[in-house]
């Protein structure tokens, strides 16, 4: 949800797992040393850490505990703008001006920037496609895009990603109680079966594409997830990728 924190993990082929836990009770330790990034919805700061002690910090009257040790480095801030806050708006940004509003996250120095939800709307798809089309990516440049777990969300994202020089390729479901139970109707298993899926057919179309592509998962409403199951799923996802 808005202003939760994040604990980032890449493993393999460049998978990015990112598990929210602002409300989270306690951050379970790792056997081995993590490098990933601390992530927010403003931005994206990337860091090289690995668990050393165990510290708390307060977060809404609960307290979170975590075992880190940071590597100081150069920060990579990604802008969300043109994704999460362009669906803020009342009226979301035209065509002309996303592309923009790009430019100027591009002249501004951004490295990484999610670009939208490719699959949401033709402007969406339209505004990857002339970035790619025009060569408007410079080669130090990431860019990021957002799907659904869904077979026909995946494959049009796909579509309009195809010949990116750099590009992410973010795809989440829901994993909370309340949505188990209340939208979806399905159980644990059948949950951690949709984030597999799109797991394996996200590696498959990336073999299939043109691109250079990178991987990230996110368990959905992660502060409404059981902890020790939000893990699971995670892993499960990893064992795809």
């Amino acid at each position: 949800g808005p202003g939760a924190a994040a604990l980032t993990g890449r493993c393999g082929r460049s998978l990015t797992v990112i598990i929210q836990a602002r409300f989270a009770r306690r951050a379970d330790r790792t056997e081995r040393p993590l490098h990933g990034n601390e992530s927010g919805t403003a931005g994206t700061a990337s860091l090289n850490f690995a668990p050393v002690s165990q510290r708390s910090f307060a977060f809404g009257g609960r307290f979170l505990f975590v075992s880190l040790k940071v590597r100081t480095e150069r920060f990579a801030w990604c802008s969300v703008d043109l994704r999460d806050g362009n669906q803020s708006l009342i009226v979301p940004m035209s065509l002309e001006e996303k592309l923009e509003f790009y430019d100027m996250l591009v002249k501004i120095g951004f490295k990484e920037i999610e670009v939208g939800f490719p699959a949401a709307s033709e402007t969406e798809y339209e505004f990857l496609r002339t970035l790619i089309d025009g060569n408007r990516i410079p080669q130090d440049v990431t860019v990021q895009v957002l799907t659904q777990c869904r077979d026909h969300i995946i494959r049009k994202t796909f579509e309009a990603v195809k010949g990116a020089p750099r590009a992410i390729i973010h795809f989440y479901n829901s994993t909370s109680v309340a949505q188990r139970e209340q939208v979806f109707k399905k159980s644990k298993e059948e949950i951690k079966q949709i984030a597999v899926d799109g797991a394996k057919l996200v590696k498959q179309l990336s073999e299939e594409y043109e691109g250079n592509f990178l991987f990230e998962y996110s368990p959905e409403s992660f502060t409404g997830t059981e902890p020790d199951y939000a893990v699971e799923v995670c892993n499960a996802v990893l064992d795809v990728m």
